[in-house]
């Protein structure tokens, strides 16, 4: 009996969060970005010498942001949620869902750059800023076609 509620728990878990409003979608995908751009903001306060460069802390921020990286959760890029569907609360353009195909490029360009961050960042301050530079290009890319201006 055990068994069978514990798998009727498992098997519930996806509809859950499709059970999301298109808000709470969101919202959802907003802390994820920033989550990114926490650890992302590591690397940069290092590469302009606000803070020392450490392999530990290099290594460590690297870390955490493949372990964000591979949270994405693509659900919460559902249609009906773009800036034109939520003013004011979203601010990914409709143009996103309109060439999902290279946003899928560009989200698997972001998990390689990623691993190349989690590889390099640890090793010394010269392969963390090349790698830095790689995966600012690639969140820039996806940024500045789909998400509307700052």
């Amino acid at each position: 009996m055990r068994k069978l509620i514990i798998t009727a728990i498992i098997l519930t878990l996806p509809s859950l969060a499709m059970a999301q409003t298109p808000t709470e979608m969101v919202k959802a995908r907003q802390e994820q970005m920033k989550a990114f751009g926490k650890q992302v903001g590591v690397f940069a306060a290092m590469a302009k010498g606000q803070v020392d460069y450490t392999p530990e802390a290099a290594q460590a921020a690297a870390d955490t942001l493949a372990a964000e990286v591979a949270k994405v959760n693509e659900s919460l890029w559902a249609p009906g949620t773009s800036s034109a569907d939520l003013p004011g609360v979203s601010e990914a353009k409709p143009a996103l869902w309109e060439n999902y195909e290279k946003v899928a490029t560009l989200m698997g360009n972001l998990k390689t750059e990623t691993a190349n961050m989690q590889q390099q960042a640890g090793l010394g301050k010269p392969q963390m800023l090349k790698a830095l530079g790689a995966l600012g290009e690639t969140c820039r890319a996806c940024h500045s076609d789909y998400k509307l201006d700052d």
